[in-house]
């Protein structure tokens, strides 16, 4: 309980005491009880409304709008659905977070640069805490956890608790390494995240805003910062140049070798991905592109809403930050769920 529940929960005692008997007392107590659950509830969505304008400002401004042009309508919409998703988090059962932390979390992010944003490097301030459930027990957030780690599946409800994982874990089935190592997606495997000038290859690539330049079969390369700006010098193949920032919405144009904007599809049913002349083509906010196995051009679909039917595969997705919830063991299709701790207990 809060500070201000407690300060609440005195003021609403004080007053039952005046009154005679034990019923005026009791429901003296209960409107009590109410208040103290509405304070907390309060001071939380407090909490969360200022880390959600952290977080959506902080993206929006590092990727020079391309994260809510491709995520969210507006800013508005990604606040209210980060937030939701906040509160959801504190109020999960056993949960270390608390709605200081989410506060101190929000500052960092404020002070934060772009460039560890887009390295994919976590505040310490915003680091899951750890929480009261021991490994092994369901859990839906991080924080649940006495070890600090949900090992939740891509496409599962609930989790359980587990220790950090290792360099060399598999997170085929979660696209997670905790919160020190990162997830290489061409491996499956966690790893440790790589720095500019560290040495690379197909076996050892470069995540987030690096490219892996030079490497050959027979040598390694190194990582390099990849251009943030249209215009830039840069190589598609890697061989000479870093490819350009994907994270904000630049791709190389292959002649002259230079980063060129993402376009934007607006309507459902437009193509995107890379298409045949070479150009790159996102859809725009509400909606994702559909890329059939081993092509590169794809359709855009209109995401589901909350509790909608969602298909890993075949599409559509969700509307973030709710996820695709597979119903049947080896199946593709689900139904669109928002993380929820009180429902894994």
């Amino acid at each position: 309980m809060t500070k201000m529940a407690w300060v609440v929960l005195g003021l609403f005692a004080g007053s039952g005491v005046s009154g005679c008997g034990s019923s005026r007392g009791l429901a003296a107590g209960a409107n009590a009880a109410d208040a103290a659950a509405e304070s907390d509830g309060a001071v939380a969505s407090s909490a969360c409304t200022m880390l959600a304008q952290a977080r959506c400002r902080q993206r929006d401004t590092c990727t020079a709008g391309f994260y809510d042009k491709t995520t969210y309508p507006d800013v508005m919409t990604c606040e209210a659905r980060e937030q939701l998703s906040c509160e959801r988090s504190l109020a999960a059962p056993k949960t270390g977070n608390s709605p200081q932390r989410t506060l101190d979390c929000s500052v960092a992010l404020h002070s934060g640069s772009c460039d560890q944003l887009l390295a994919g490097i976590t505040p310490t301030a915003c680091l899951p805490p750890t929480g009261m459930i021991p490994d092994g027990a369901p859990c839906a957030f991080s924080g649940q956890c006495q070890s600090g780690y949900c090992s939740l599946p891509k496409t599962a409800a609930c989790g359980s608790c587990a220790s950090q994982p290792k360099v060399g874990d598999s997170c085929a089935s979660t696209g997670s390494c905790g919160a020190v190592l990162a997830c290489d997606g061409a491996t499956n495997t966690c790893v440790t995240p790589p720095k500019t000038g560290d040495s690379c290859d197909k076996t050892h690539p470069c995540l987030h805003n690096l490219s892996c330049v030079g490497a050959t079969k027979s040598s390694s390369g190194t990582c390099q910062l990849q251009p943030t700006v249209a215009g830039a010098n840069c190589d598609a193949k890697r061989k000479t140049l870093p490819d350009c920032d994907h994270g904000v919405g630049l791709y190389c144009n292959a002649s002259p070798g230079r980063c060129v904007q993402v376009g934007f599809a607006a309507a459902s049913g437009a193509s995107c991905g890379t298409l045949t002349d070479g150009s790159v083509v996102a859809c725009a906010a509400g909606a994702s592109c559909i890329v059939p196995a081993g092509q590169s051009q794809g359709t855009c679909m209109k995401d589901a809403a909350d509790d909608g039917v969602c298909d890993t595969v075949i599409g559509p997705s969700c509307a973030r930050p709710a996820h695709c919830v597979v119903t049947t063991q080896g199946g593709t299709s689900g139904k669109c769920r928002l993380l929820d701790g009180s429902f894994c207990q």
